[in-house]
């Protein structure tokens, strides 16, 4: 799926802008090779997703970190209209929480999450995660 000279795009859904902030930070203190893009809200996901699309931004090598307790829309609402909705079913998403809850990890990954993460995010789970997704290296 990518590439290991290939540069991740990463788009983050978290109504929590410090969560943001700090997912992006460590990632470039990682030397993670990324673009990075994030909303607030899960209803701006199918708009983003649209938007990085059209642009050609993501060239295939997207993933996607999805907060499971969000005002609204919950993750878990957000994650089963992705992965019931084409073209993006495929894309791999990776949930965050900040509790290690089975209900809700057990929930996530039959729904069709390819990872369950709990924040605050240690970076070399996260990095774990992602290359375990496809062929991706960041070292």
């Amino acid at each position: 799926m990518f590439g290991k000279k290939t540069t991740l795009n990463i788009l983050m859904i978290d109504d929590d802008k410090d969560d943001i902030y700090i997912t992006q930070r460590r990632l470039k203190r990682a030397n993670v090779s990324h673009n990075f893009f994030s909303e607030t809200s899960g209803f701006n996901l199918f708009v983003k997703l649209a938007e990085l699309t059209e642009n050609n931004k993501t060239n295939n090598n997207l993933i996607i970190l999805l907060d499971i307790n969000m005002p609204i829309v919950n993750g878990l609402d957000v994650l089963t209209l992705l992965k019931t909705k084409s073209p993006y079913k495929d894309v791999p998403v990776i949930m965050l929480c900040t509790s290690d809850n089975i209900n809700d990890m057990t929930d996530s990954l039959s729904i069709g999450a390819d990872a369950y993460l709990v924040k605050p995010l240690d970076p070399e789970k996260l990095i774990s995660a992602i290359e375990s997704l496809g062929n991706f290296k960041f070292s």
